[in-house]
């Protein structure tokens, strides 16, 4: 039987406290029958104790070689723990090896982590080094800029006082050559074309261009304005006439340096080229309500270009009052024939306006279209051209008239000498109104097909009128009407079209009573 060793130290503790009270009775009654003789009962007893220790002692040594083996048992455990144990020291000392590689493994990652962490407080200080280096580098580039802007900013502001000034000279000469142009008669325009066009360009880029830039922005002078209005007017900008002279009308007051008369005379002229527009758009109404305004602006009445053009605008419509055209010629007349008595005669741009008043009395006879009133017309033409034979517009008339009463040798003469008076006009290079230049080109087509009898250049005016059709210009959605010398109406331009198509043939005039 294997016991183990923690058993057997107990089992011999038990025991000795178990036979220990026995051991000590047992020395008492010895010590006290020590002497005497043992009575048969204790020799039994002792026999029996004899027993009891022989079985003790076999007890005993069995104890002792149980002891034994245990001890030999104990002894193999102890050596088994003292190899356990110095297996757990061998490990301990592994382990302890183990903990110190890893506190060392530990601290040389700590370290690391020390050094990465001290390379990158380095290397940060290093960049900020280096940033505030660049800063400083910057700022002091910077500063140089700045001085360099400063400089540039100095000279941009020195140059934008120049270039303001120079807006301002350029304001002051608009200005200025608006004063100048101004004081044009309106019947002087026609020859300033060129003028007038160059000042809308100076105008319009200023505007465009320097208007914004200015220090302080202001309109133009009511002067100014009235001139670039008539200035559209001669370069067939109707719309762009109208918003400048309404602009003028708009003006309640004088402005600096005007008179009184000078602004009623300027504002009169305004409603004049608004009235010639509506008129050349078909809008007689509006264009009879613009010349009165005018006229009423010209209260001693001796603004004859307005009241014949009133008349013109009558005579040119499809349903003319006949009878009131008569009378508005009528008074013209007698305005200017006491004029001539006053002056003692009719200066150049005075006998001009009387030919062109008889001109307008003729059309309208013309257009009864009965031969008495042909004869009529040729009367009152034929005075005109004994006091004016410049007005090509009358002698072409006259001729066509003649050509119709077969009077053609002296239609021819007549055609030839409004030709040549047209050539020495020189209108056909200065007249820049589509309008006008069609007007001009027909009756220099007619005159070279039946004065001078040259078809080719004929053919070649002929075909520039028509051609010149195609850009009259608009006003919204109307177009700009025609003259025609063939019906002496103002006509859209399909009619105008056709009436040259007419007059290629033998045809002169529009008569149906003949």
């Amino acid at each position: 039987m294997k016991y183990k060793p923690r058993y057997t130290i107990s089992l011999l503790v038990l025991w000795f406290l178990v036979m220990m009270p026995f051991t000590a009775q047992s020395a008492k009654t010895t010590q006290v029958n020590s002497g005497s003789v043992l009575p048969s009962k204790v020799e039994s007893r002792i026999m029996e104790l004899e027993k009891k220790l022989f079985q003790l002692k076999t007890t005993q040594e069995q104890l002792l070689a149980s002891l034994n083996s245990s001890n030999e048992q104990y002894r193999f455990l102890v050596t088994a723990f003292s190899v356990v144990l110095g297996s757990l020291v061998a490990i301990g000392a592994l382990f302890q090896g183990f903990v110190t590689f890893f506190q060392l493994r530990v601290q040389n990652s700590g370290a690391k982590q020390v050094s990465d962490i001290m390379d990158v407080v380095e290397k940060t200080i290093k960049n900020r080094l280096d940033a505030e280096e660049e800063a400083r580098n910057e700022a002091t580039k910077t500063h140089n800029e700045l001085d360099i802007i400063s400089d540039r900013a100095s000279k941009a502001i020195e140059f934008l006082k120049i270039f303001r000034d120079n807006i301002q000279k350029n304001r002051e000469a608009i200005e200025d050559n608006a004063i100048r142009l101004a004081k044009t008669p309106r019947h002087n325009f026609r020859s300033k074309v060129k003028e007038l066009k160059n000042f809308a360009d100076q105008f319009d880029m200023f505007q465009k261009q320097y208007m914004r830039l200015e220090e302080e922005s202001h309109p133009f002078s009511s002067k100014t304005r009235y001139i670039r209005g008539i200035a559209a007017h001669y370069d067939n900008q109707p719309e762009i006439a109208k918003q400048h002279l309404n602009e003028v009308i708009e003006a309640q007051q004088p402005e600096a340096k005007d008179t009184q008369k000078g602004f009623k005379r300027r504002v009169a002229n305004a409603y004049y080229y608004i009235g010639i527009t509506e008129s050349n758009f078909g809008n007689t109404q509006a264009s009879i309500d613009a010349f009165d305004q005018a006229n009423l602006l010209d209260p001693e009445g001796m603004d004859f270009l307005t009241k014949v053009v009133k008349a013109e605008v009558y005579a040119m419509g499809h349903e003319a009052e006949l009878d009131k055209v008569y009378n508005m010629v009528q008074e013209i007349l007698t305005g200017l024939n006491e004029k001539e008595k006053k002056d003692g005669k009719l200066d150049g741009v005075y006998l001009r306006l009387k030919s062109r008043a008889t001109l307008v009395h003729a059309n309208t006879m013309i257009q009864k279209g009965e031969k008495s009133w042909l004869q009529k017309a040729e009367k009152y033409l034929m005075s005109i051209y004994d006091k004016d034979p410049g007005y090509y517009y009358s002698t072409a008339t006259l001729a066509q008239i003649s050509f119709v009463l077969d009077k053609h040798d002296q239609a021819k003469r007549l055609f030839q000498e409004a030709y040549d008076a047209i050539e020495h006009s020189d209108d056909l290079s200065t007249v820049q109104e589509t309008r006008s230049k069609i007007l001009l080109r027909m009756v220099m087509a007619i005159c070279c097909r039946h004065g001078i009898k040259d078809e080719q250049r004929s053919e070649e005016y002929f075909l520039k009128a028509d051609e010149l059709c195609e850009s009259l210009p608009k006003m919204g959605s109307q177009i700009c009407t025609v003259f025609s010398p063939f019906s002496k109406h103002n006509e859209i331009k399909d009619t105008v079209h056709n009436h040259i198509k007419l007059m290629r043939g033998d045809e002169v005039l529009s008569v149906t009573n003949v």
